[in-house]
């Protein structure tokens, strides 16, 4: 009897996109979204939502750049801006695209075939590794600072929502960073291979 895969494509980003909307939503239109200090998760609703959907944070900021002030509509006490939607739409183009990685897992590495496609996935992946590396590491000083914070002025609490949030930043860094990495060297030894074969024939 073979065991069917569950449908990961469809099921991770329905279930984590249902989620951190109905957390946004009960954030922002709540109370406490007029109180006068903001938990630094509070753009995001929820403090777990600030941490699964860190990246399409990340690949949303620009929206937020781009996006004229004030501009936005609001929903009773929500206020809806551009990053915002893109922000819900990524999350479900990230979670779609983990869940297609979860289903599918290719035995081996197929390079783009022509010369152009390789220069330019080579160009995003190396974007995407120095991006990534650098919110690591910029996520790991702010948790060594805080660290430091702790052990001079002996605070009791260890973890808090602001430390919550910026270990989203060294988690997904460390692990996207890698990804995007692993990803460059697979494609620039496979086009040593080519080139090797390449000349090989000629």
């Amino acid at each position: 009897m073979k065991i069917r895969r569950p449908p990961w494509r469809l099921l991770l980003p329905a279930v984590l996109l249902t989620f951190s909307l109905v957390a946004w939503l009960r954030y922002h239109t709540s109370v406490r979204v007029t109180d006068d200090s903001a938990p630094p998760w509070s753009w995001y609703g929820d403090p777990f939502v600030a941490w699964i959907d860190f990246p399409a944070f990340v690949y949303s900021t620009p929206a937020r750049l781009l996006t004229p002030a004030g501009f936005g509509l609001r929903i009773q006490r929500a206020w809806v801006e551009p990053q915002t939607f893109i922000f819900f739409v990524l999350i479900f183009v990230f979670w779609y695209w983990i869940g297609g990685k979860l289903e599918y897992r290719p035995s081996s590495f197929s390079p783009p075939k022509t010369r152009q496609k390789r220069m330019a996935w080579s160009i995003l992946y190396a974007l995407g590794a120095a991006l990534w590396l650098l919110i690591a590491t910029d996520s790991a000083y702010d948790l060594a600072v805080m660290w430091h914070v702790w052990h001079w002025y002996r605070f009791p609490q260890i973890v808090d929502s602001r430390e919550f949030y910026v270990s989203a930043g060294v988690g997904w860094g460390a692990i996207l960073g890698i990804y995007f990495v692993r990803a460059f060297m697979k494609l620039a030894s496979s086009s040593d291979r080519r080139q090797a074969s390449t000349k090989l024939t000629s």
